[in-house]
């Protein structure tokens, strides 16, 4: 793992989450680029202007970031002003650099206790196929210790969707351990463990639940000594729940401890 993106809009909760990426950096051997996209919605006419006053702020107050940071012994970090509605500019710009990992606050200045993740956050959830790993408000990082992968299908189809979640666990020594989430819709072919997972060396604990969401957000009350989540994009339900807003609390997905969300399939 060698570039890792770093969104931030400059929000308390988006500088957070990259001083948080500069100590997982660290561990992994990673380079940092910090990005921010700036948009300007106004008349044809006056864009052109707007644009070019919008990227002298950006790249002026990227500047003053990264004189603030305290980076890291053997930390690189380089910072890139985007134009462009930022989920595109981003996902665009991961592609172009070949980012191998995006780090990003659950939440930016939007803060919206009532979702999990904001816009540009859940956006680039949906939109992008490079593993994600998602920084709490408030979180200050500790080494991660314990990792807790939850799948409700024990499918994989490819080597290189573990890749990252091999990496983490190798990083930083930690025990990684795998819920599987058996719930009503699931298809035999689902329940079997199959020899990707086995490859990974450990025991496979079970919980009933409604959906991938209910059974992990059970499992994670008993087991405070989680400090990360991995997850799967395939499973859009879940996803879904991480940025929409719900009728009932009950639906409110909520977690203090990072999620590594990996590259899925259909």
């Amino acid at each position: 793992m060698r570039k890792i993106v770093v969104p931030i809009d400059f929000s308390g909760n988006s500088m957070n989450a990259l001083n948080q990426a500069l100590k997982i950096a660290k561990i992994l051997g990673a380079k940092i680029y910090v990005a921010h996209a700036y948009f300007a919605r106004k008349r044809a006419d006056t864009l052109k202007n707007v644009n070019k006053l919008l990227r002298e702020e950006a790249e002026v107050e990227l500047d003053l970031v990264l004189k603030k940071l305290d980076i890291p012994k053997g930390v690189s970090v380089k910072t890139k002003a985007l134009k462009g509605e930022p989920v595109y500019a981003i996902e665009k710009y991961c592609r172009k650099i070949e980012a191998d990992l995006i780090i990003v606050g659950t939440q930016g200045e939007m803060n919206d206790p009532e979702v999990f993740l904001g816009p540009v956050s859940g956006g680039l959830v949906k939109e992008t196929g490079i593993p994600m790993l998602i920084i709490p408000n408030k979180y200050v990082f500790k080494k991660f210790e314990t990792i807790l992968f939850a799948l409700k299908s024990m499918i994989v189809k490819h080597d290189e969707q573990l890749v990252p979640l091999k990496l983490f666990t190798k990083k930083f020594a930690a025990k990684l351990s795998i819920l599987q989430v058996k719930a009503p819709d699931n298809k035999p072919e689902e329940l079997k463990i199959s020899d990707r997972i086995k490859k990974l060396k450990t025991p496979v604990n079970h919980i009933e639940g409604e959906n991938l969401y209910h059974g992990l957000t059970a499992y994670l009350v008993d087991h405070p000594e989680i400090d990360l989540v991995c997850v799967m994009r395939r499973r859009r339900k879940f996803l879904e729940l991480l940025f929409t807003r719900s009728l009932t609390k009950r639906d409110t997905f909520q977690s203090s401890v990072p999620m590594l969300i990996l590259q899925g399939h259909s």
